[in-house]
């Protein structure tokens, strides 16, 4: 898939959710929390957070759900 294809979804899926600036917010918080583990050398934790914020965007952005079908 294509990076051009792949931004098309990720804008589709934000058009999607109700608050999609809170949303958005949760997210970079995430991708904040998983940087600052590997970061202190914690790739175990990292790696938590990174599944928990896999399973939180597929559920969060229904499009990015429906990409993968």
């Amino acid at each position: 898939e294509s990076s051009a294809a792949s931004d098309v979804y990720k804008r589709q899926a934000f058009h999607e959710v109700d608050d999609s600036r809170r949303l958005r917010e949760s997210l970079q918080s995430q991708h904040r929390g998983i940087y600052d583990a590997i970061a202190e050398g914690n790739g175990l934790r990292g790696a938590e957070l990174t599944e928990e914020h896999i399973r939180f965007a597929h559920k969060s952005l229904p499009a990015m759900g429906r990409a993968g079908s």
